[in-house]
């Protein structure tokens, strides 16, 4: 085999391992996004405190496959539209149906990843354990800034991440898969300069 043919099967070789390093849970991935960002909902944000976040991303990342993912991130969002389509502007003010439909999702999305999740409707708590450690909990009100205007900054009133930053399917950052092609480019140039 010459040099080129082997530079160029080396080439290869490396994008393969690269590709399949990269190929991260997508389901997971979103999941985890979901999780770790924060949500506007009605003129209502909706955050995790950071060691909460932290908490949970870590768990996710550690216990849970897409499969499970994509069936808790299907449950949250069913939520999150009961949330939108009641137009109400305070958790306070959802009908009793709705707060009951919504607690039922967001244990059913707990348990789809093998969290166990209870909410106290008495005195509005919550917990989020896996095998008894706590992940999250306090009281629901923590979770929700009511009035978004008034924050300083620029709060993105949009639950949607901007597109473009990463593939769809793995979940992988653009840049990485550039910095390869150019690479296999380079060596292809090579071998035909060479030949």
């Amino acid at each position: 085999m010459s040099k080129i043919s082997k530079l160029l099967v080396m080439a290869l070789v490396v994008l393969a391992v690269i590709t399949m390093s990269l190929n991260v849970n997508a389901g997971t991935k979103e999941l985890t996004e979901y999780v770790t960002n924060y949500h506007v909902i009605n003129g209502m944000m909706f955050e995790l405190t950071n060691s909460q976040k932290t908490a949970i991303r870590d768990d996710l990342a550690k216990n849970v496959n897409d499969s499970q993912a994509d069936t808790a991130y299907a449950k949250i969002m069913e939520a999150e539209k009961l949330v939108t389509d009641s137009g109400v502007k305070d958790v306070a003010n959802l009908s009793a149906d709705v707060k009951s439909k919504i607690i039922s999702l967001a244990t059913d999305a707990a348990s789809a990843v093998g969290l166990t999740l209870k909410v106290n409707t008495s005195d509005n708590t919550y917990t989020l354990t896996r095998n008894s450690k706590v992940l999250a909990s306090g009281k629901v009100e923590s979770l929700i800034t009511k009035d978004v205007a008034s924050l300083p900054g620029n709060i993105n009133t949009s639950t949607t991440k901007p597109a473009g930053e990463t593939l769809l399917y793995t979940g992988a950052n653009y840049a990485v898969y550039a910095v390869v092609v150019l690479a296999i480019v380079a060596v292809a140039v090579v071998v035909k300069k060479r030949a």
